[in-house]
């Protein structure tokens, strides 16, 4: 990004509860059936499957560490020009959230989007049959999106997105056991996030 952009480019990153950001890479293989063990054994076994070779999708603990990865951005471009952005605070008040970002970018803050109250790629299992397939992508809808002119391709994923949030049952939340190997897991880690970056993170730990 710097070397294409220059040093001058505001990032924003959202950093989500790792716990749940984890269970939510989990349950989105899980509901695929791309995973076939206990979110608690999958846990256990990430260190085996990395040093087996297997893919980035599987790793739930290690991606979602955030501190090294948002030092990264801090130091290439410097504080003034990176905001992290906590989901918590944003989702209990996406109109102030979505504010403090314009503000950050040097836009309006006083614009609000008509979809705001839309939660897009929401975690879950589908009511129905019309959600199942609304929900799965598959390389067949991607391509006949692409042939679509862009004022309909739009309207259907309103329809789309509309449609899923009314019709996704919430998924479980994670055993206790995995929580609390997750929470020894991150502790470090939240510590890092809210000493550098002055952050209040209780509600993780």
């Amino acid at each position: 990004i710097k070397k294409v952009l220059g040093e001058k480019v505001k990032i924003l990153i959202m950093v989500r509860n790792p716990i749940q950001r984890a269970f939510s890479m989990y349950f989105h293989l899980f509901k695929a059936k791309r995973e076939t063990l206990t979110f608690f054994d999958a846990l256990q076994a990430e260190e085996h499957r990395s040093e087996m070779g297997w893919g980035d999708a599987w790793l739930f603990k290690a991606h979602s560490l955030y501190y090294e990865k948002v030092k990264i951005y801090m130091d290439a471009f410097g504080p003034d020009n990176v905001k992290v952005i906590v989901h918590d605070d944003f989702t209990r008040d996406t109109v102030r959230g979505m504010q403090e970002v314009y503000r950050f970018l040097g836009v309006d803050p006083t614009f609000v989007p008509n979809n705001i109250n839309i939660a897009y790629g929401r975690t879950g299992v589908y009511k129905n049959r019309l959600a199942t397939f609304l929900g799965t992508s598959t390389p067949f809808k991607t391509s006949f999106r692409q042939m679509l002119p862009l004022s309909v391709s739009r309207t259907l994923k309103n329809f789309k997105d509309s449609y899923l949030q009314h019709n996704t049952i919430k998924t479980s939340s994670p055993d206790e056991h995995s929580v609390a190997l997750l929470r020894q897991y991150f502790m470090n880690d939240i510590g890092n996030l809210e000493h550098h970056l002055h952050l209040n993170l209780n509600s993780w730990k």
